[in-house]
């Protein structure tokens, strides 16, 4: 069977598994011109970078979707100033999502987290129900999404900036159902 991928049309990247383990899968979002593409295990060339995203933002909006992971703009180096990068995850149906931060967190403190942020809600939208929104020189709590979807942005003011973090996801079959 091929399948032509349009514009703006999702790319489906799959590791089949057995029993519970996590899927990796990975939804990512084409731009650019048409390509045909025949379904199989085996994983392709990076999606092509969408020209809405600013550079200073990929490494955030794309990450490393081979191992699944997504880090602050410019990572391991300081993150970029007056940054404002938006993504989400999207775990296949029956699954939910799970986020750890596990080599560094390094987010300019501030009360309420004002001037250099990461925030997650739990959904695919802006006005999702927030789980947190994080700045600190420590590890946010494991975040587990109470669905399929989570939305995240990371966003940088004009002044300090510090190294910023590496996050990792993961999809875990949903028991609750």
């Amino acid at each position: 069977m091929t399948k032509r991928v349009n514009k703006s049309m999702d790319l489906i990247i799959k590791n089949e598994t057995q029993n519970d383990e996590p899927v990796k899968e990975r939804w990512m979002t084409l731009a650019g011109s048409t390509c045909d593409s025949t379904p199989s295990l085996s994983i392709g060339p990076p999606p092509m970078i969408n020209d809405e995203i600013h550079p200073s933002c990929w490494n955030f909006t794309y990450g490393n979707w081979r191992i699944q992971e997504f880090y602050s703009p410019n990572f391991p180096g300081e993150y970029a100033t007056d940054v404002d990068c938006v993504q989400y995850l999207q775990a296949p149906p029956g699954f939910k999502i799970q986020l750890h931060f596990d080599s560094i967190f390094a987010v300019e403190k501030s009360h309420e987290c004002q001037f250099d942020y990461l925030e997650i809600r739990d959904g695919p939208f802006a006005y999702s129900p927030l789980i947190g929104r994080y700045c600190s020189l420590e590890f946010p709590p494991l975040v587990t999404s109470t669905g399929r979807y989570l939305w995240l942005r990371f966003k940088s003011d004009d002044v300090l900036q510090y190294t910023g973090f590496k996050a990792v996801y993961s999809y875990h079959k949903d028991n609750s159902k």
